[in-house]
């Protein structure tokens, strides 16, 4: 049987908190995804489908994305992540290639990721950001693929659950501080 998100949301939280703090913590806190919480330095969970700043879209598997063992290939999650965030980009209004084009780059510096279960061909599942941190110089995205159930009784399951981190550099490429229109967009959505 599938379960409903307030389902998925009390099984993670029963196993850092108590019901009683679960249910005085925003619901976006409380979930699948870590993020640290900044006021008092707990971890809490944030589930990325709730968070304000989050995007979500549907892919399928393909045959040419399997290796020799008829999964898919560890290399391809980094592709499907890289296509949720340029479709999250687009989402919220940024458009890197006008930064590109003045001789700038937007870049990803760092990638946690953890496989936590295999997709196989046909498989539909849902890929998904949230903006979890913004500072001057970087901002961390929490992604996610999750596949959709297969049958009646099957219920949906985390793929992938990912960190990313990333920045913007000059035309020699040196880190940069992230620009204004892209500060002002990321805060006024979140």
């Amino acid at each position: 049987m599938a379960q409903t998100p307030s389902a998925v949301h009390f099984k993670a939280c029963a196993k850092t908190r108590s019901a009683a703090t679960c249910a005085a913590t925003p619901r976006w806190f409380c979930s699948i995804r870590r993020v640290r919480h900044r006021r008092n330095g707990t971890i809490l969970r944030a589930r990325a489908s709730d968070s304000p700043l989050s995007f979500s879209i549907d892919m399928t598997v393909r045959d040419y994305e399997l290796d020799s063992y008829r999964v898919v290939n560890n290399s391809v999650y980094l592709k499907y992540l890289q296509h949720v965030r340029d479709e999250w980009l687009k989402a919220v209004g940024f458009n890197p290639q006008a930064y590109a084009d003045a001789g700038d780059a937007l870049a990803v510096s760092r990638i946690d990721i953890r496989f936590l279960a295999p997709l196989r061909s046909g498989d539909s599942f849902t890929g998904t950001a949230q903006l979890s941190q913004i500072s001057a110089a970087r901002f961390v995205l929490a992604q996610q693929l999750i596949r959709h159930p297969n049958s009646s009784s099957d219920a949906s399951l985390e793929v992938v659950d990912a960190t990313v981190t990333g920045c913007f550099l000059n035309k020699d490429y040196k880190p940069i501080r992230l620009p204004a229109d892209f500060r002002r967009l990321m805060q006024n959505e979140s």
